[in-house]
């Protein structure tokens, strides 16, 4: 009995473990069951929230589309076209235009604060270059080793970049000229005083050999060789600002000049002008006497009542067109001087050396030529007068050509002094066709008669020409 109740207990126990484990297993079931219905619900309303926001971000892409649809539309017959057109060009012109305007302030702001600055330095530094300047012409009044430091220094002021004074220091170098004299060198060899300069001959070419008979001064050497250096360069300034008038004839120039730098009166005696350019300067009743005046230029100056006497030498010297009416010349050596075109009218040559010089219708009327020696010297065209003096002169192979103003006892005794005369053919010829275009066919057939016998008769002076 004890067996069968063990047994029937565990069937007991069997029954109630497979009873649990069927219940543990249906609920487990239950919550499998539980859990897929509840990730199915889930996955519906994230399948659903995920339709949702894909159709929001469709319909968003869609409105992005049209905007930029709308956006990159140009169509100017549409007003939108316009606006778009007027907005794709205006914000980045209006960018870029604010940046370049706060660039472009930026630099004008440092520009003209650099600018600022710079102005004041320059300002202070010509207010220096002023005072020192000044303090420079105030030592020319004082003693003369002071006077001659601050000469020296006026050099500087010839620069280019101090331009603004070149007329104030121009102006001093001329009142300083009319002033200042130079002196003869005193010398007790009476016989150093007394010698004369003479031409000599070198490889074909004249050269002076001279001793001059006066000595610049220092301080009028320094003045000299300013003047040399800056009056070329005002005179040329002038003209340039003067050229755009252009009813100013070439006449007109030097009285131009004249109002500007006059040179009237001064001194120059025994300087060192070789290569001076003094085209129109106006330097009337000045004085040269013994000046060195070699390639120098004096192309339409007015050198009215000038001293060129005293051994001064000229040498390729250019005095054509000038002004030399009761000019100085006396004792004077001119080689290769060109007088051509100038007023020489009551000039003194007398006892001066005149070698290979031209005088291509140079005005001679009234000019004295006592004791001047001429040396292969042509005179083409010049006008002479009866009292100049030409008989007590030496002519070494000298010609004239047409020249005028002569009377006849003055052509035969210059013939016998050796000048040959010559006539222009071919202005005798021009002279003939005018007379025969006139109708004057008496003077026609002189003038033709004149040329035969001037062929046939080359050697001989023919029919000079008369004072009439």
């Amino acid at each position: 009995m004890f067996k069968s109740f063990s047994s029937t207990l565990q069937l007991i126990i069997i029954f109630s473990v497979l009873t649990s484990l069927t219940v543990n297993c249906k609920s487990q079931e239950v919550k499998s069951q539980n859990s897929i219905s509840k990730n199915k619900t889930e996955e519906l309303i994230y399948e659903k929230q995920k339709r949702q926001l894909e159709a929001s971000k469709l319909e968003l892409e869609i409105r992005k589309l049209d905007l930029e649809l709308r956006n990159n539309n140009r169509d100017l017959a549409t007003e939108q076209g316009k606006i778009n057109l007027l907005f794709s060009f205006g914000v980045p012109v209006a960018a870029a235009f604010t940046a370049t305007v706060t660039i472009m302030t930026g630099i004008l702001s440092w520009a003209y604060n650099r600018r600022k600055e710079l102005n004041e330095k320059k300002e202070q530094r010509l207010e220096n270059e002023e005072e020192r300047f000044y303090e420079t012409i105030k030592r020319l009044g004082e003693e003369e080793l002071k006077r001659g430091n601050a000469v020296s220094e006026l050099f500087l002021y010839t620069e280019s970049k101090y331009e603004r004074f070149h007329k104030r220091l121009i102006s001093n170098i001329l009142i300083n000229l009319k002033i200042h004299h130079s002196k003869k060198p005193e010398s007790k060899d009476a016989s150093n005083t007394e010698s004369k300069s003479s031409i000599i001959l070198i490889n074909d070419r004249y050269v002076i050999k001279d001793t001059q008979d006066i000595i610049a001064d220092p301080i009028i050497e320094i003045f000299s060789s300013l003047l040399v250096k800056l009056y070329p360069l005002l005179r040329d300034k002038l003209f340039i600002k003067n050229k755009a008038n252009k009813k100013i004839k070439e006449e007109s120039l030097l009285e131009l000049v004249a109002d500007y730098y006059d040179a009237t009166g001064i001194h120059l005696e025994g300087t060192y002008l070789v290569g001076a350019d003094f085209k129109y300067a106006w330097m009337r009743s000045s004085f040269f006497n013994s000046a060195i005046l070699k390639n120098a230029n004096f192309y339409r100056a007015n050198l009215e009542r000038c001293d060129f006497s005293s051994k001064a030498n000229f040498e390729n010297t250019n005095l054509s067109r000038a002004n030399l009416i009761k000019a100085k010349f006396k004792n004077a050596n001119l080689i290769r001087t060109n007088f051509s075109y100038s007023d020489c009218t009551k000039a003194e040559f007398n006892e001066a050396n005149i070698v290979r010089s031209k005088f291509n219708k140079t005005n001679l009327y009234k000019c004295n030529f006592k004791g001047t020696r001429f040396e292969e010297v042509d005179f083409i065209g010049t006008t002479f007068s009866e009292n100049n003096n030409l008989e007590e002169a030496e002519f070494i192979e000298v010609t004239m050509e047409n020249v005028s103003g002569l009377t006849n006892s003055q052509i035969k005794t210059l013939e016998t002094l050796g000048i040959k005369f010559k006539i222009n053919l071919e202005r005798l010829y021009q002279f003939y066709r005018l007379a025969i275009f006139k109708g004057s066919e008496i003077f026609a057939y002189s003038l033709l008669w004149v040329m035969i016998f001037s062929s046939r008769k080359t050697d001989l002076p023919v029919f000079p020409p008369t004072s009439s």
